[in-house]
């Protein structure tokens, strides 16, 4: 009997060795995020030192190198590491990576349009090409109800400027400021396709693949989704609102036309969210934030217009056109 528990003691001692070298190769790291904004601050850096005298396809080669790079790790930690917590910081660090590699194109698209279009292009296949690796190599089960407004999320953070930059950009202010102004009407059209997943609740993810249970996940992802179209928004008013008729100063000081009415859209949506999510979870919580969000949609709508600012003018354009954003 003694004899043979040595081989057992002995192969839990192996095991024992086998985990503690496993947890030294894949331990938990909050650094991920930090590593990616230096990496792209210091390409950022170089880039604009040397833009006269580099292809802009010279950045985009190398975001995209650094997200199949982040992609292979966030692969390898759980098929060989099953380091599910680490794995769910990078792929939400890759979303703002796809973002990153799409506002590459932003400052092309404006002086060269054939070149920028085609950046844009290519950030939106890789960025898909990469989020269905992810998602199939590693049996990460992403249904429709999600799976469909996820890629129309890419769809118009990657594609959005396309639309903007055409015709006689950018001496038709008033059309500019439109479609950059649609950008989060369409945005909380995509939020308000969740509404069927919603409904279906915690039933509609069980057994999705990874251990992350309703509703951390999918909706960790869709959050984080929303933030970065907020930030998209504000950055299509940075590098598309036509500056021609302000002066150098209030140029360099980044002003633009974003503002409250630019966020209504996406709250309003969100509160819709949450109350239907209140139906399916009978959560007390989830219903007092969506009857509380409308509230603060009108204070958007209602804020700002004081300032002589160029959000001024789009407040007025919309109060012309259309009525009072409030």
């Amino acid at each position: 009997m003694e004899s043979g528990q040595l081989p057992e003691s002995s192969a839990v001692a192996k095991q024992s060795r086998h985990r503690s070298l496993r947890r030294m190769l894949y331990s938990q790291n909050p650094f991920y995020l930090l590593s990616v904004c230096f990496v792209l601050h210091g390409t950022g850096i170089w880039y604009r030192a040397n833009a006269g005298t580099h292809s802009p396809w010279i950045l985009t080669g190398i975001i995209g190198a650094y997200i199949v790079m982040m992609a292979g790790v966030g692969f390898a930690i759980v098929k060989w590491g099953q380091v599910w917590d680490d794995a769910r910081s990078i792929l939400l660090i890759l979303l703002a990576l796809f973002l990153e590699l799409g506002m590459t194109a932003d400052d092309v698209i404006i002086g060269d349009r054939s070149t920028g279009r085609a950046m844009a292009f290519v950030a939106w296949l890789m960025s898909v090409a990469v989020a269905e690796f992810i998602l199939i190599g590693l049996r990460i089960r992403l249904k429709s109800l999600y799976r469909i407004p996820f890629h129309l999320f890419l769809g118009l953070i990657l594609l959005y400027p396309v639309v903007i930059v055409h015709g006689n950009y950018p001496h038709n202010a008033e059309h500019n400021n439109w479609t950059i102004l649609l950008f989060p009407i369409i945005a909380a059209g995509i939020i308000l396709s969740l509404i069927p997943a919603v409904r279906r609740g915690a039933s509609y993810v069980k057994n999705n693949g990874t251990p992350w249970l309703w509703p951390l996940y999918p909706w960790s992802l869709f959050v984080f989704l929303i933030a970065i179209v907020v930030f998209r928004s504000y950055a299509l008013c940075l590098s598309f609102d036509p500056v021609l008729d302000i002066s150098w100063h209030a140029a360099l000081q980044l002003q633009n036309c974003f503002g409250g009415i630019y966020l209504a859209p996406i709250v309003l949506a969100v509160s819709v969210l949450c109350l239907e999510g209140h139906l399916s979870t009978k959560s007390e919580t989830v219903r007092r934030v969506g009857l509380l969000l409308p509230f603060s949609a009108m204070y958007l709508a209602w804020s700002g217009q004081s300032d002589g600012t160029l959000y001024v003018r789009v407040v007025e354009q919309v109060t012309q056109q259309f009525a009072s954003p409030l």
